[in-house]
């Protein structure tokens, strides 16, 4: 589906601005204290499973989940779906609920 011309031309104009992406494997809370007895053979237990999907951020909100590869020396994100607008809301209304 073409896009009308005056909505192209103005698209264009952000297309080649940076934004910031973010791959999530997980997370933990930890207190200063925690953090402070950590050494470099430290191991940190994240909050989900190996074969969990993980979260693709643009510019800190959550727009898909994938799975993490290795290409050559390089990890790599498979897309596996791409949150619905409907979607990235609700988890934003629930955040917001529980803080």
């Amino acid at each position: 589906q073409s896009l009308p011309s005056d909505l192209q031309r103005k698209l264009s104009l952000l297309l080649d601005i940076p934004i910031n992406i973010t791959v999530e494997i997980g997370s933990k809370v930890m207190a200063i204290e925690d953090i402070l007895k950590l050494s470099p053979s430290s191991v940190i237990d994240l909050d989900r499973y190996i074969n969990e999907p993980i979260d693709l951020k643009v510019n800190g909100v959550l727009v898909a989940k994938g799975e993490l590869y290795q290409v050559e020396d390089q990890f790599a994100i498979k897309i596996k779906e791409i949150l619905t607008k409907e979607e990235r809301v609700n988890l934003i209304s629930r955040q917001y609920t529980r803080g």
